[in-house]
Protein backbone atom coordinates (compact mmCIF):
# COMPACT_ATOMS: atom_id res chain seq x y z
CA UNK A 1 0.00 0.00 0.00
CA UNK A 2 0.87 3.77 -0.51
CA UNK A 3 0.46 5.70 2.87
CA UNK A 4 0.69 9.25 2.56
CA UNK A 5 3.30 10.87 4.79
CA UNK A 6 0.80 13.21 6.31
CA UNK A 7 -0.95 9.66 7.92
CA UNK A 8 1.95 9.39 10.43
CA UNK A 9 2.59 10.94 13.54
CA UNK A 10 5.14 13.74 13.59
CA UNK A 11 6.40 17.46 13.30
CA UNK A 12 4.24 19.26 11.33
CA UNK A 13 2.33 15.90 9.67
CA UNK A 14 -1.03 17.92 8.69
CA UNK A 15 0.65 19.35 6.17
CA UNK A 16 3.02 22.38 6.98
CA UNK A 17 6.58 22.65 5.99
CA UNK A 18 9.59 20.38 7.87
CA UNK A 19 13.17 21.67 7.99
CA UNK A 20 15.40 18.67 7.76
CA UNK A 21 19.63 20.42 8.94
CA UNK A 22 21.08 17.43 10.41
CA UNK A 23 24.07 17.71 12.32
CA UNK A 24 27.51 16.81 10.68
CA UNK A 25 27.74 14.11 13.16
CA UNK A 26 24.35 12.02 11.83
CA UNK A 27 25.59 8.40 10.73
CA UNK A 28 27.57 7.30 13.82
CA UNK A 29 25.41 4.65 14.76
CA UNK A 30 25.06 3.51 11.11
CA UNK A 31 27.11 0.48 11.93
CA UNK A 32 29.77 -1.06 9.56
CA UNK A 33 28.94 -0.52 5.80
CA UNK A 34 30.41 -4.09 4.55
CA UNK A 35 29.95 -6.36 8.16
CA UNK A 36 31.65 -8.98 8.42
CA UNK A 37 29.89 -10.82 12.09
CA UNK A 38 32.28 -9.03 14.53
CA UNK A 39 30.31 -7.73 17.72
CA UNK A 40 29.84 -4.31 16.22
CA UNK A 41 29.72 -4.69 12.48
CA UNK A 42 25.65 -4.17 13.32
CA UNK A 43 23.84 -0.46 13.72
CA UNK A 44 22.85 -0.61 17.84
CA UNK A 45 19.90 1.20 18.72
CA UNK A 46 18.86 4.16 16.99
CA UNK A 47 16.93 6.33 19.27
CA UNK A 48 20.23 8.78 19.40
CA UNK A 49 20.29 8.55 15.43
CA UNK A 50 16.57 9.17 15.72
CA UNK A 51 17.34 12.07 17.71
CA UNK A 52 19.16 13.71 15.16
CA UNK A 53 16.36 12.97 12.34
CA UNK A 54 13.24 13.90 11.40
CA UNK A 55 11.09 11.39 12.34
CA UNK A 56 7.57 10.40 11.42
CA UNK A 57 5.61 7.29 13.17
CA UNK A 58 2.91 5.11 12.43
CA UNK A 59 1.21 3.28 15.60
CA UNK A 60 0.49 -0.36 14.54
CA UNK A 61 -2.63 -2.06 15.71
CA UNK A 62 -2.32 -5.66 13.79
CA UNK A 63 1.55 -7.20 13.11
CA UNK A 64 2.73 -5.71 9.75
CA UNK A 65 5.07 -7.97 7.49
CA UNK A 66 7.20 -5.85 4.96
CA UNK A 67 9.24 -7.56 2.20
CA UNK A 68 11.10 -5.94 -0.52
CA UNK A 69 11.42 -2.57 -1.28
CA UNK A 70 10.22 0.18 0.69
CA UNK A 71 10.39 3.05 -1.56
CA UNK A 72 10.18 6.55 0.01
CA UNK A 73 8.60 9.87 -2.14
CA UNK A 74 9.12 12.88 -0.30
CA UNK A 75 8.10 16.78 -1.83
CA UNK A 76 11.21 18.35 -0.80
CA UNK A 77 12.71 21.64 -1.65
CA UNK A 78 17.03 22.83 -0.84
CA UNK A 79 18.62 26.36 -0.42
CA UNK A 80 21.39 25.22 -2.00
CA UNK A 81 21.93 22.99 -5.62
CA UNK A 82 23.79 20.06 -3.80
CA UNK A 83 22.72 18.01 -1.10
CA UNK A 84 21.98 14.40 -0.14
CA UNK A 85 18.70 12.46 1.80
CA UNK A 86 18.69 9.95 3.84
CA UNK A 87 15.93 7.67 4.82
CA UNK A 88 15.72 5.30 7.38
CA UNK A 89 12.42 2.62 8.27
CA UNK A 90 13.10 1.83 12.13
CA UNK A 91 10.57 -0.73 13.99
CA UNK A 92 10.34 1.20 17.29
CA UNK A 93 9.30 -0.84 20.73
CA UNK A 94 6.84 0.50 23.29
CA UNK A 95 9.90 1.13 25.32
CA UNK A 96 10.86 3.42 22.98
CA UNK A 97 14.25 1.40 21.38
CA UNK A 98 14.65 1.64 17.94
CA UNK A 99 15.67 -1.33 15.74
CA UNK A 100 17.10 -0.25 12.09
CA UNK A 101 15.03 -2.25 9.57
CA UNK A 102 16.39 -0.73 6.04
CA UNK A 103 17.44 2.25 5.13
CA UNK A 104 18.46 4.39 1.70
CA UNK A 105 20.19 7.47 0.66
CA UNK A 106 20.20 9.48 -2.12
CA UNK A 107 23.16 12.45 -3.38
CA UNK A 108 20.08 14.77 -4.83
CA UNK A 109 22.13 15.65 -7.61
CA UNK A 110 21.60 12.40 -9.14
CA UNK A 111 17.98 12.66 -8.23
CA UNK A 112 16.32 11.90 -12.03
CA UNK A 113 19.54 9.81 -13.61
CA UNK A 114 22.82 8.78 -11.54
CA UNK A 115 24.30 8.67 -15.44
CA UNK A 116 23.99 12.55 -15.28
CA UNK A 117 24.39 15.83 -12.87
CA UNK A 118 20.92 17.95 -12.11
CA UNK A 119 21.45 20.65 -9.26
CA UNK A 120 18.51 21.10 -7.52
CA UNK A 121 16.97 25.17 -8.08
CA UNK A 122 17.15 26.72 -4.65
CA UNK A 123 13.77 26.95 -2.94
CA UNK A 124 11.73 25.15 -6.29
CA UNK A 125 9.96 21.87 -4.64
CA UNK A 126 10.39 18.54 -6.60
CA UNK A 127 8.94 15.24 -5.51
CA UNK A 128 12.35 12.66 -5.39
CA UNK A 129 12.36 9.16 -4.79
CA UNK A 130 14.53 7.77 -2.05
CA UNK A 131 15.00 3.72 -2.45
CA UNK A 132 15.61 1.70 0.82
CA UNK A 133 17.42 -1.28 0.69
CA UNK A 134 15.37 -4.76 0.21
CA UNK A 135 14.52 -6.13 3.28
CA UNK A 136 12.24 -8.73 5.26
CA UNK A 137 11.01 -7.53 8.53
CA UNK A 138 7.99 -8.53 10.91
CA UNK A 139 6.52 -5.55 12.87
CA UNK A 140 4.73 -6.54 16.07
CA UNK A 141 1.51 -4.92 16.76
CA UNK A 142 1.72 -2.23 19.30
CA UNK A 143 5.16 -1.16 17.62
CA UNK A 144 5.68 1.78 15.86
CA UNK A 145 7.00 1.85 12.07
CA UNK A 146 9.24 4.90 11.65
CA UNK A 147 10.89 6.68 8.77
CA UNK A 148 13.49 8.79 10.07
CA UNK A 149 14.90 11.52 7.27
CA UNK A 150 18.05 13.92 7.64
CA UNK A 151 20.23 15.36 5.46
CA UNK A 152 23.74 13.96 6.79
CA UNK A 153 25.08 10.08 7.36
CA UNK A 154 28.97 10.36 8.01
CA UNK A 155 31.39 8.53 7.67
CA UNK A 156 28.56 6.30 5.53
CA UNK A 157 28.16 9.58 3.31
CA UNK A 158 30.66 12.20 2.35
CA UNK A 159 29.09 15.60 2.65
CA UNK A 160 28.84 18.05 0.22
CA UNK A 161 31.17 21.01 0.13
CA UNK A 162 28.13 23.12 2.30
CA UNK A 163 25.20 22.71 4.18
CA UNK A 164 22.34 22.62 2.79
CA UNK A 165 18.90 23.23 4.50
CA UNK A 166 16.00 20.80 3.37
CA UNK A 167 11.89 21.58 3.40
CA UNK A 168 9.87 18.72 3.33
CA UNK A 169 5.94 18.79 2.77
CA UNK A 170 4.33 15.69 4.18
CA UNK A 171 1.11 16.53 2.60
CA UNK A 172 2.72 15.83 -0.68
CA UNK A 173 5.14 12.80 0.80
CA UNK A 174 4.31 9.43 0.49
CA UNK A 175 6.02 5.59 1.83
CA UNK A 176 5.28 2.43 -0.50
CA UNK A 177 5.31 -0.25 1.94
CA UNK A 178 5.70 -3.95 0.21
CA UNK A 179 3.35 -5.75 2.84
CA UNK A 180 3.77 -9.53 2.86
CA UNK A 181 0.61 -11.90 3.29
CA UNK A 182 1.50 -15.26 4.79
CA UNK A 183 0.25 -18.32 3.18
CA UNK A 184 -0.79 -21.70 4.37
CA UNK A 185 2.77 -23.29 2.90
CA UNK A 186 4.97 -20.29 3.26
CA UNK A 187 7.96 -22.23 4.93
CA UNK A 188 11.10 -22.25 2.81
CA UNK A 189 13.24 -25.49 3.60
CA UNK A 190 16.99 -26.07 3.27
CA UNK A 191 18.71 -29.21 3.04
CA UNK A 192 22.34 -29.12 4.97
CA UNK A 193 25.07 -27.39 2.98
CA UNK A 194 27.74 -29.40 1.43
CA UNK A 195 31.07 -28.37 2.54
CA UNK A 196 34.40 -29.61 2.44
CA UNK A 197 36.93 -30.15 5.64
CA UNK A 198 38.46 -26.56 6.68
CA UNK A 199 42.07 -26.21 6.92
CA UNK A 200 43.27 -26.77 10.28
CA UNK A 201 44.31 -23.18 11.25
CA UNK A 202 45.70 -21.74 14.53
CA UNK A 203 44.65 -18.52 15.33
CA UNK A 204 45.58 -16.38 18.01
CA UNK A 205 43.88 -13.69 18.78
CA UNK A 206 45.22 -9.61 18.47
CA UNK A 207 45.72 -8.48 22.08
CA UNK A 208 45.82 -4.76 21.47
CA UNK A 209 42.77 -4.25 24.06
CA UNK A 210 41.77 -1.61 21.70
CA UNK A 211 37.49 -1.15 21.63
CA UNK A 212 36.53 -2.30 18.36
CA UNK A 213 34.20 0.40 17.96
CA UNK A 214 33.94 3.56 19.83
CA UNK A 215 34.01 7.67 19.22
CA UNK A 216 34.27 10.72 21.23
CA UNK A 217 33.23 14.23 21.17
CA UNK A 218 35.88 17.69 21.38
CA UNK A 219 33.71 19.65 23.13
CA UNK A 220 36.06 22.72 22.90
CA UNK A 221 36.59 22.48 18.61
CA UNK A 222 33.02 20.73 17.82
CA UNK A 223 35.29 17.53 16.11
CA UNK A 224 33.75 14.01 16.53
CA UNK A 225 36.00 10.99 16.31
CA UNK A 226 35.00 7.45 15.31
CA UNK A 227 37.90 4.71 15.76
CA UNK A 228 36.92 1.16 14.19
CA UNK A 229 39.37 -1.94 14.30
CA UNK A 230 37.73 -4.24 11.91
CA UNK A 231 38.64 -7.27 14.04
CA UNK A 232 40.81 -8.92 11.63
CA UNK A 233 43.74 -8.91 13.37
CA UNK A 234 45.82 -10.94 15.29
CA UNK A 235 47.91 -14.12 13.83
CA UNK A 236 47.23 -17.34 11.26
CA UNK A 237 49.07 -19.93 11.77
CA UNK A 238 48.52 -22.60 8.69
CA UNK A 239 49.64 -26.71 8.43
CA UNK A 240 52.68 -25.94 6.51
CA UNK A 241 54.26 -23.45 9.12
CA UNK A 242 53.66 -20.52 7.24
CA UNK A 243 52.44 -17.28 9.79
CA UNK A 244 49.81 -14.50 8.69
CA UNK A 245 49.99 -11.67 10.87
CA UNK A 246 47.36 -8.84 10.06
CA UNK A 247 45.92 -5.52 12.15
CA UNK A 248 44.09 -2.41 11.05
CA UNK A 249 43.00 0.66 12.54
CA UNK A 250 40.22 2.73 10.64
CA UNK A 251 39.57 6.48 11.89
CA UNK A 252 36.75 9.49 10.64
CA UNK A 253 36.95 12.67 11.71
CA UNK A 254 34.13 15.52 11.25
CA UNK A 255 33.23 18.87 12.88
CA UNK A 256 30.30 20.19 13.09
CA UNK A 257 28.97 23.08 11.00
CA UNK A 258 31.84 22.22 8.70
CA UNK A 259 31.19 19.34 6.16
CA UNK A 260 34.71 19.69 4.63
CA UNK A 261 36.76 18.96 7.58
CA UNK A 262 35.72 15.70 6.93
CA UNK A 263 39.06 12.84 6.80
CA UNK A 264 38.49 9.60 6.46
CA UNK A 265 41.92 7.35 7.67
CA UNK A 266 42.86 3.53 7.43
CA UNK A 267 46.40 1.68 8.54
CA UNK A 268 46.82 -1.66 7.53
CA UNK A 269 49.64 -3.86 8.40
CA UNK A 270 50.35 -7.52 6.77
CA UNK A 271 52.64 -9.91 7.44
CA UNK A 272 54.25 -13.26 5.73
CA UNK A 273 56.81 -15.86 7.42
CA UNK A 274 58.04 -19.02 7.31
CA UNK A 275 61.12 -19.88 8.93
CA UNK A 276 64.34 -18.42 7.02
CA UNK A 277 62.24 -15.65 5.41
CA UNK A 278 59.62 -12.72 6.37
CA UNK A 279 57.91 -10.09 4.39
CA UNK A 280 55.59 -7.27 5.41
CA UNK A 281 54.10 -4.54 4.80
CA UNK A 282 52.17 -1.18 5.83
CA UNK A 283 49.80 0.81 4.31
CA UNK A 284 48.22 3.98 4.94
CA UNK A 285 45.17 6.41 3.46
CA UNK A 286 43.92 9.04 4.05
CA UNK A 287 40.77 11.28 2.19
CA UNK A 288 40.17 14.85 2.46
CA UNK A 289 38.59 17.22 0.26
CA UNK A 290 37.93 20.60 0.42
CA UNK A 291 34.96 23.14 -2.36
CA UNK A 292 36.93 21.60 -5.43
CA UNK A 293 38.31 18.52 -5.28
CA UNK A 294 38.87 15.12 -3.17
CA UNK A 295 42.73 14.34 -1.86
CA UNK A 296 43.91 11.15 -1.33
CA UNK A 297 47.39 10.35 0.21
CA UNK A 298 48.08 6.75 0.40
CA UNK A 299 51.25 5.54 1.58
CA UNK A 300 52.88 2.01 1.23
CA UNK A 301 56.25 0.22 2.40
CA UNK A 302 57.15 -3.00 2.39
CA UNK A 303 60.58 -5.13 4.19
CA UNK A 304 62.16 -8.34 3.74
CA UNK A 305 63.88 -10.03 5.33
CA UNK A 306 65.85 -13.78 3.92
CA UNK A 307 67.81 -15.93 7.25
CA UNK A 308 66.54 -16.09 10.96
CA UNK A 309 65.32 -13.90 13.28
CA UNK A 310 68.90 -12.13 13.74
CA UNK A 311 69.07 -11.26 10.34
CA UNK A 312 68.54 -8.14 8.79
CA UNK A 313 65.19 -6.85 8.10
CA UNK A 314 66.07 -4.28 4.39
CA UNK A 315 62.95 -1.48 3.07
CA UNK A 316 62.32 -2.87 -0.21
CA UNK A 317 59.80 -0.58 -0.71
CA UNK A 318 58.76 3.27 -0.04
CA UNK A 319 56.02 4.67 -1.79
CA UNK A 320 53.64 7.65 -1.84
CA UNK A 321 50.67 8.65 -3.95
CA UNK A 322 49.11 11.76 -3.85
CA UNK A 323 46.02 12.47 -6.22
CA UNK A 324 43.12 15.18 -6.31
CA UNK A 325 40.31 14.06 -8.05
CA UNK A 326 37.92 17.20 -8.63
CA UNK A 327 34.50 17.20 -7.22
CA UNK A 328 31.66 16.66 -9.41
CA UNK A 329 28.42 15.56 -7.92
CA UNK A 330 29.68 14.87 -4.83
Amino acid sequence: PVLPLAAFHGPAAAGDAVVVRSPQRTGLDAGRFFPFGNATDLPPDQRAEDGLSVCFDLLLDEPLDVLGNVLVDLAVTSDLPDANLVVRLCDVAPDGSSTLVTRGALNLNTRIDRARIDPMVPGEEEVVRVALVSTGHAFPAGHRLRIAVSSAYWPWIWPHAREATLVVAPSRSAVTLPVWTRTEDDGVRFEEAEQSTPIAIQRIPDDSGLPERSFSHDVATGEWTLDVDPGYGGSRIYPDGLVFTESSRETYRITEGDPTSAVAESRWAIGLEKPGWRARLETTSRVTADAEAFRIVNTLRAWARDGGPDAPEVLVADRVFDDLVPRTSA
